[in-house]
């Protein structure tokens, strides 16, 4: 699976087109087992979470982590060209129910401004199970992560626990394509590099992302054009409670 893939002009107008809830949507049902990855699982950090990601060549070139849709970023709805026209750089991106609701994927530039949301809206994650998920059937409520779109399975897929966390994703690194959030957990966390470095995708309980290239622009390589997104892009995960 290549982080670059060509497509036809006709695909790059479907796709531009999806409205922002076609990518995200609730896990549907399956009686999927839950295969644990080969990696060394590792405790799911706050402090690995809260880090921003330093700007730096990808800004100059041009950010490859913004989709074609709206991103909120500090009140203020900017386009995909808007983010990289203005170099506004952004370290944690967010996909929940205010997400959804404001059609747009939420923007923060430093972690400070996204903890202040996580207070603000009760959704700020813990090491440890709190409240009611002291109740919730932790075998029953990993995330899953897909080596493929669609939740396909052929590929091949790995699951992952509350409270759990790969630093490094081993043959899964740079391959992940699909994915649903735990259930049980607050936030399924995604990074972009290895050792929870980089930007982070932060996927709120019981979301799926049916395709994380969704999550991208449309750019040209020669006469081909090719979506970069965050598509085959994660090299470190988080589960936290």
């Amino acid at each position: 699976m290549s982080r670059h893939r060509p497509v036809s002009l006709l695909m790059m107008c479907l796709a531009s087109s999806l409205a922002f809830a076609d990518a995200q949507e609730p896990i549907p049902e399956h009686d999927l087992e839950p295969v644990p990855p080969d990696e060394e699982i590792v405790p799911a950090l706050l402090q690995d979470a809260f880090s921003d990601a330093e700007p730096g060549l990808e800004e100059a070139l041009g950010d490859d982590f913004a989709s074609e849709g709206q991103f909120l970023v500090g009140d203020v709805l900017y386009t995909a060209q808007e983010i990289r026209e203005q170099g506004i750089h952004i370290s944690h991106f967010v996909v929940d129910d205010n997400a959804a609701e404001r059609q747009a994927i939420l923007g923060f530039r430093t972690t400070d401004e996204l903890q202040i949301y996580l207070f603000m809206t009760g959704k700020y994650p813990s090491e440890t199970p709190q409240g009611v998920q002291l109740q919730c059937p932790q075998v029953d409520s990993p995330a899953y992560f897909f080596m493929d779109t669609a939740y396909d399975t052929g590929e091949g897929y790995f699951a992952l626990w509350p409270g759990m966390a790969l630093s490094r994703l081993g043959r899964w690194n740079d391959k992940i394509s699909s994915l649903w959030g735990a259930p049980c957990a607050t936030w399924t966390v995604i990074h972009q590099h290895s050792d929870f470095k980089g930007r982070k995708l932060w996927v709120y309980r019981g979301t799926a992302i049916r395709s994380l290239r969704w999550h991208g622009f449309a750019e040209w390589w020669g006469p081909f054009a090719y979506w970069a997104s965050w598509n085959d892009r994660v090299s470190s995960v988080q589960i936290l409670w």
